[in-house]
């Protein structure tokens, strides 16, 4: 083949062109530190590129979030810190406050500071970081405690996303902190009447008599009403002896309740008697007792001196015509003003599911809540009496084992679901008991199960409201009365009858304001409430549990103390829950920091440019460039008459 001037130059020219490229290349890779600048360069490493830049986005957003998270949680840990801090303070207080020796001016001086201790907990409880509320649960704009120690927020959790499918909490709502429950806590009851042995003259003990307390030798009957572990209820006459033993008689109520999960009955070194259930994470044990001759109708009982158990200053309704100590849930609800509240929290039955499978045992009901998953059973007629808007008298039953469930009495109707349909007994919800009871105070009747029903309903509450509250009771509201006219009394219509003989027969279907034990230790929480509560025990100058005295059902000083142990115990736990939270959030901002180091390693020697290789590239391509342009600088200048 022979080689022409054109082909010559024809490679000559392509020769150049690429070197020239490769020096172009490696001189923009030098400028700009990246091997390629377009997707076009070299598809496989932008690629790769942008999948790593994808996730150096995610992480970062991941650290940013983790940051944030770990803020408001140490935050919320330190506040924590503080709550407890002002707790002992305050257990400091009580302790004080009950050795007995302090002046009227000494306790009021001791208050006042647990006053101000209170309200330091409720500045702490509405502690604020960057215009965001730590115990508001989601409503982050809410102040979660207001003037009156009511919570404000909600039970949500705010979360933080950490990843794909990875979220993780970051606050503890102040329902929980403030409303929240302690599963491992035993609920625990005492009476307010302390028994006396009249043979020492100081407190009844354990081998005290009952002759010892009463003076008399006769037999003693003891009329006892309960409620178990698991809701049920119960009515216990027991006949006892003169020379019976107090720690007889304490035998005798423990075998009251449910064997199988049953109840430590003590008596205190003041002399009450003090239950506490065995089982935890229920607050269902109820107790109440009184001893006298033998009768039937607890009404025509006489209390026997000395063995009474339980005041509580509660009016009994125009039904309930014996002793105080006698009267169990025959009462009127705690009118204050235009509010008129029952005392007793409707609590959900062990073993009640949710519509999800959820076990919701030991929850507060609210207004879709059956009656069958709170009543110990749904037989006889629950009566309701007081007095209406009007200040006249109303008396009515609901018929709950009727099918279905109607109302008689002054009013008459078949409770219905407001679209026509009769109720069953099994169906009936707490929002249709209250709306019946509504139009009672309101006097109104039905015309009909469907468009009469719910015109009814809705002229009742153009006067007043009746809901339940967060913690179950149910609350009366008058709208145009202040203070409210209203009286209300709802109770088991058989609730005055024993059995004819010593023995036990079914308790209350239900209570609902009750003169029953007083509450020391609770699953259930209420902090605002309880702070109150003890701080009203100092006020009182109360060591003790008092039924004879002001506030008959406040808990005294030294069972406040018990309860300052469990307000700390709770706040504990949530913070341990917190600690957590903020463990698991800084490892994540650790790990994540890591992984972001890795993948910028990555995407680095993906396609960043090793300058020192790029640079040596570029020395050996220019000398390349210059030996090309050389040669063909030489070539060019030859001539024929150099082959001569």
């Amino acid at each position: 083949m022979r080689a022409t001037m054109s082909g010559y130059y024809r490679n000559l020219q392509l020769d150049h062109g690429k070197v020239a490229k490769e020096l172009f290349d490696v001189t923009k890779q030098i400028s700009s530190g990246q091997k390629i600048q377009y997707a076009y360069d070299d598809t496989s490493t932008f690629v790769t590129t942008m999948r790593l830049d994808n996730e150096l986005t995610t992480l970062t957003q991941t650290q940013q979030n983790a940051q944030k998270a770990l803020q408001f949680s140490t935050n919320t840990d330190y506040t924590m810190s503080e709550m407890t801090t002002l707790l002992d303070s305050m257990k400091t207080d009580l302790i004080y406050a009950a050795s007995g020796v302090h002046s009227t001016e000494s306790l009021n001086a001791i208050a006042l500071e647990l006053r101000g201790l209170e309200e330091n907990f409720i500045q702490l409880a509405n502690t604020s970081i960057d215009g965001r509320h730590l115990f508001s649960g989601t409503a982050i704009n809410t102040k979660p405690i207001d003037g009156n120690g009511n919570y404000q927020g909600n039970d949500k959790d705010i979360l933080a996303h950490l990843g794909s499918g990875v979220d993780q909490k970051y606050n503890v709502s102040g329902s929980d902190l403030f409303l929240g429950a302690e599963n491992a806590t035993h609920r625990e009851i005492t009476t307010n009447i302390s028994l006396y042995d009249g043979t020492t003259g100081n407190y009844a003990s354990v081998n005290s008599t009952l002759e010892d307390i009463t003076g008399s030798g006769a037999d003693q009957f003891f009329y006892i009403r309960g409620t178990n572990t698991d809701g049920s209820s119960f009515k216990e006459k027991i006949q006892l002896g003169n020379n019976v033993t107090v720690g007889s008689l304490l035998q005798a109520i423990g075998n009251a309740y449910t064997p199988s999960t049953g109840v430590s009955v003590t008596l205190d070194d003041r002399g009450a008697i003090v239950l506490t259930d065995k089982a935890n994470s229920s607050s269902k044990l109820d107790f109440h007792m009184v001893a006298g001759n033998d009768v039937t109708d607890i009404d025509t009982l006489v209390p026997t001196t000395g063995l009474e158990f339980m005041k509580s200053g509660l009016t009994s309704n125009t039904v309930a015509t014996g002793a105080e100590s006698a009267t169990y849930d025959r009462t009127l609800f705690t009118k204050t003003e235009a509010i008129i509240q029952s005392n007793v929290s409707q609590l959900v039955k062990n073993g009640v599911t949710d519509s999800l499978g959820n076990d919701i045992g030991n929850e507060f009901a609210v207004d879709s809540t059956k009656l069958t998953d709170v009543f110990s059973a749904m037989m006889g007629p629950l009566h309701i009496e007081g007095v209406d808007l009007n200040g006249a008298p109303f008396d009515i039953d609901i018929n709950l084992n009727a099918s279905p469930v109607t109302v008689t009495g002054d009013y008459a109707y078949t409770v219905a679901d407001g679209n026509g349909n009769n109720t069953l007994p099994a169906d009936i919800t707490y929002r249709q008991l209250m709306d019946v009871v509504n139009m009672a105070i309101n006097q109104q009747t039905p015309a009909d199960n469907n468009v009469g029903y719910r015109a009814a309903i809705n002229n009742s509450t153009a006067n007043s409201t009746i809901d339940l509250s967060y913690d179950g009771k149910i609350t009366f509201s008058d709208l145009n009365n202040n203070p409210s006219t209203v009286d209300i009394s709802m109770y088991d219509a058989s609730s005055d009858t024993f059995p004819g003989a010593p023995g036990s027969a079914a308790g209350s279907i239900a209570t609902f304001n009750t003169n029953n034990a007083l509450s020391i230790s609770d699953p259930k929480t209420d902090f605002f409430k309880q702070l109150d509560d003890l701080i009203k025990s100092v006020e009182l100058g109360r060591i003790n549990a008092d039924g004879n005295g002001n506030d008959p059902r406040n808990l005294g000083i030294e069972n406040a103390i018990q309860v300052i142990d469990d307000l700390s115990r709770h706040i504990g736990n949530q913070q341990a829950v917190v600690g957590t939270q903020s463990q698991t959030l800084q490892r994540t901002e650790e790990r994540t920091q890591l992984l972001m180091l890795t993948t910028q390693t990555l995407r680095s020697e993906t396609i960043d440019v090793d300058l020192a290789e790029a640079a040596l590239s570029l020395q050996q391509l220019t000398l390349n460039y210059q030996a090309m342009l050389s040669t063909v600088s030489k070539v060019t200048q030859l001539s024929l008459v150099n082959f001569l």
